[in-house]
């Protein structure tokens, strides 16, 4: 009875520092969330390398990007627009360092899994001025997609998932952390079980 008892001690410990584990894992990071995780390269006018990453939306411009929709995607990609087209990510796109010793416009690519040279693509970028989305040329590559900005805000990718590999067609982009927000209930309906057995153990016990 007694190692039993600790070995349910440990299982409930191991289950309750799991979650612990998976809850901070679901939580946002500007480095892990999203698709479109990693610039592979961005270079000024001048023909100098900038250091421009990307991250999660800031919380002040959640709304404008849940408010993106393909109405607007059809609208200012015009003849560009392929019908299935999806948003495929949005991030927020900056230049770490000073932003004053780049040179404008600077050409960035993005690694993007699943494009492929002949994927049809569509870039939008955020004018925080204006406060409307602008057209921003853009060039599927293998795994990547290129485009040339003259600021960076937030940036909108669009896909057709036909001409693209791994691609899903569904209107929900995926966002990481929700398999571990799923894989952490689990573990709490596991650590649930293991109490009531615990439970009726006594019970037999008496």
């Amino acid at each position: 009875m007694k190692r039993f008892k600790t070995l349910v001690s440990i299982i409930l410990m191991s289950c309750m520092l799991l979650g612990m584990t998976l809850t901070a894992i679901a939580a946002d990071s500007p480095e892990t969330d999203g698709i479109v995780r990693r610039v592979r390269a961005a270079i000024d006018a001048a023909g100098r390398r900038v250091d421009v990453r990307t991250r999660a939306v800031p919380e002040e411009y959640k709304a404008v990007a849940a408010a993106l929709d393909m109405n607007t995607v059809r609208e200012l990609l015009g003849d560009d627009y392929v019908e299935g087209m999806k948003i495929l990510d949005i991030r927020d796109v900056f230049v770490a360092g000073d932003e004053g010793l780049v040179e404008w416009p600077v050409t960035v690519t993005f690694e993007v899994p699943g494009i492929l040279a002949t994927t049809n693509v569509g870039v939008l970028c955020y004018n925080k001025v204006k406060g409307v989305w602008e057209r921003i040329t853009a060039v599927a590559g293998a795994g990547t997609i290129t485009a040339t900005f003259d600021s960076l805000s937030l940036v909108a990718f669009i896909v057709d998932p036909a001409t693209a590999e791994g691609v899903s067609d569904d209107d929900t982009s995926p966002k990481t952390g929700e398999a571990s927000v799923a894989v952490a209930g689990v573990v709490a309906m596991l650590a649930v079980v293991v109490a009531c057995g615990l439970g009726r153990k006594k019970e037999f016990g008496k």
